[in-house]
This record gives structure tokens, sequence and C-alpha cells, in this order.
């Protein structure tokens, strides 16, 4: 398909697999996420702000695990 999902815990990051462009984030109840998916829905993976260095929850963490994981699967 043309979309690539990973996960990490109950968080998902969805992107465009030809261009690299974060194209979704979803899981989690936390306040953050909705932040998290504006800093980053839109962005090429490259480019993106780490969640790690703009997130301060659980939620955070673990869409940094999985933006890490879609950063080693794609860029290497």
């Amino acid at each position: 398909g043309t979309y690539l999902m990973i996960k990490a815990a109950n968080m998902k990051l969805t992107l465009d697999k030809d261009s690299l462009t974060i194209v979704n984030i979803s899981g989690g109840g936390c306040p953050e996420v909705p932040y998290l998916a504006e800093e980053m829905i839109g962005k090429n993976l490259k480019n993106a702000p780490s969640p790690h260095d703009i997130g301060h929850t659980l939620f955070g963490y673990a869409l940094h695990l999985a933006h890490e994981e879609a950063k080693r699967v794609c860029l290497h």
C-alpha cells in the first residue's frame, strides 16, 4: 500500500512510503497527543521534531519509540 504504520504501545505513526511525510498520529487519550500530531503531521520523517524533544508524557515516549523505528526502517 501507500502508507506505513508503526506502532509502539498504544501510539501509532503513519507515513507516506514514497515521500516519507507523516500523515497521521493516533492513540492514547492524553491531551498531549493532539499537540504532538500538530507539530509532526505534514513534515518529512527526516525533518519532523522528535517526540522525545517536544513530549512530556508516556504517550510522547511511546511515540518517540515509533518515530525511531520509522527512521530505522525508512532511512537506513
